[in-house]
């Protein structure tokens, strides 16, 4: 599968009261040309803040069980499929739950069939960046940092930097000099560390595009140390699949390379497609049928 367009629109959480306006602005091209267009959508749009609330799936799982809980969408426009969200309960206690990634993990084992053995680490690094662990390719449990929400959140609402707009060039180093902030003792007080980023403008001449990468090396420092530190089962041994787009996987592995770790890396994009790929494929092999397109009326929330 190729990607021959693509399209970006608001987001969930702006696009509320007008998911199927902003799904048509988004693949109405293609629907013209093909009006029995299938369109499988995952992620935050299935969650209570999206458009269909689908349920979740417990972990331990098959990426593959994804299929027969596909979720039909009433849109009179188009044929809809939505994925389910993932659930885990962690070994400490307590739950963690993803929408979204559990598509690009099925997708990572399209790609990678080698995954499908053993025990795997992957990192899907983002918004809110997932630690998935693999056996034999079932989906054990997993972890979520909420490390890209929160860089957005203190770059735009914080004193750490005043000039978050247009900062040009990522600076490599500066982000380095943030990881190797968070290596040892003095990792574990991140919440100080967070606040030298103003400090060091102040006094040490850290531009805001230099504080804006050391801001970011903090975070994902802190984010693979504390994973490091929190994980049972990991180990000196463990290898990291990283699947992010470019900038994400540069940033992580660097982090996770500075801790000690191989990494093996993969295009985010790539992933999802593999994976929204094989349901579709699956799908129709399995004889399941399209809702029929109707003229007219309106998508019935559910």
């Amino acid at each position: 599968m190729c990607v021959l367009a693509s399209a970006s629109g608001p987001g969930v959480a702006a696009a509320r009261g007008q998911f199927r306006l902003t799904l048509l602005e988004a693949v109405g091209d293609w629907l013209r040309q093909d009006p029995a267009l299938v369109v499988y959508m995952a992620g935050h749009i299935t969650s209570s803040l999206g458009w269909y609330q689908t349920r979740y799936l417990n972990t331990p799982c098959l990426p593959q069980a994804l299929l027969p809980a596909l979720v039909q969408g009433q849109c009179p426009d188009m044929a809809l499929w939505l994925s389910t969200g993932l659930r885990c309960a962690l070994p400490e206690g307590g739950h963690d739950v993803m929408r979204g990634e559990e598509v690009q993990l099925l997708g990572l084992l399209q790609l990678a069939p080698e995954l499908r053995h053993g025990r795997r680490l992957v990192c899907l690094p983002g918004t809110h960046t997932k630690w998935v662990w693999l056996e034999d390719g079932q989906i054990r449990h997993f972890r979520t940092s909420m490390t890209g929400e929160l860089y957005a959140l203190l770059t735009q609402h914080s004193v750490l930097l005043q000039q978050a707009e247009n900062l040009g060039e990522f600076c490599t180093e500066s982000f380095i000099r943030g990881c190797q902030q968070m290596r040892g003792t003095a990792g574990l007080h991140w919440l100080h560390q967070l606040f030298t980023v103003r400090t060091e403008q102040l006094f040490s001449g850290l531009t805001p595009p230099q504080a804006s990468a050391y801001l970011s090396g903090i975070l994902v420092g802190a984010d693979v140390q504390g994973w490091q530190v929190n994980e049972p089962c990991a180990g000196a041994d463990c290898d990291v699949v990283l699947a992010g787009n470019s900038q994400l996987n540069f940033c992580y592995r660097e982090a996770l390379q500075l801790a000690g770790f191989r990494v093996q890396t993969f295009d985010i994009t790539d992933a999802t497609l593999a994976g929204f790929g094989w349901l579709a494929r699956e799908q129709r092999k399995s004889g399941v049928v399209a809702v029929p397109v109707v003229a007219d009326g309106s998508c019935q929330v559910g």
